[in-house]
C-alpha cells in the first residue's frame, strides 16, 4: 500500500500530509470571492502561511499545482503577466 503521493519525479509527500494540506485550502479558499486569482498564500491566508517554512511553501505550492492538474482542488489555473507566484481562480 503505498502511502504518498508522487508530486513530480524527485518529489513525493505524505498521503496524510498531502490530504490534510488540501483541506486547509479548501478552508481558507472560502473566504475569498469567485472567479477572480489568488496566488496559494493568499488563499491559505497570512496566520497558515505564516507557520509555514520556506522549503514547506515551496513543497505546498508544488502540492497545490498536483492538487488542481488532479481534480483534488475545484480551482482552475490562471496566467498571469509571470510564471511564478501561480495563480488560481477559486
Amino acid at each position: 500500500m503505498n502511502n504518498t503521493i508522487k508530486l513530480n519525479p524527485r518529489m513525493s509527500i505524505p498521503k496524510d500530509s498531502y490530504n490534510l494540506l488540501a483541506e486547509m485550502i479548501l478552508e481558507g479558499s472560502k473566504r475569498l470571492n469567485r472567479d477572480e486569482p489568488y496566488d496559494l498564500k493568499t488563499i491559505c491566508g497570512d496566520e497558515l502561511w505564516d507557520q509555514f517554512d520556506k522549503s514547506f511553501r515551496i513543497t505546498a505550492g508544488m502540492c497545490a499545482v498536483h492538487m488542481v492538474e488532479n481534480g483534488v482542488l475545484p480551482f482552475k489555473k490562471y496566467q498571469g503577466n509571470h510564471e511564478y507566484p501561480k495563480l488560481y481562480l477559486i
